[in-house]
């Protein structure tokens, strides 16, 4: 279990102060904002993207750098 105590399944990847879930044939990561008092975003991923991160290809870091830009 990670620190948050949520074990990582298929659908559903959870990391610290983030998770990625495939639902509605989307996949979707969501996350805590490092603005002041923090506030929850999100923004959808590709296929391939969700699977990297579930094999630890990626990190999370990666995902905002690479996403938050668009």
């Amino acid at each position: 279990p990670d620190v948050l105590n949520k074990i990582s399944t298929e659908t559903h990847l959870y990391g610290f102060c983030w998770e990625a879930v495939f639902a509605n044939n989307k996949y979707i990561f969501n996350y805590i904002s490092g603005e002041v008092a923090g506030r929850s975003k999100s923004f959808e991923i590709s296929e391939q993207d969700f699977n990297a991160l579930k094999d630890k290809k990626i990190t999370d870091a990666d995902l905002l750098r690479q996403y938050e830009q668009n």
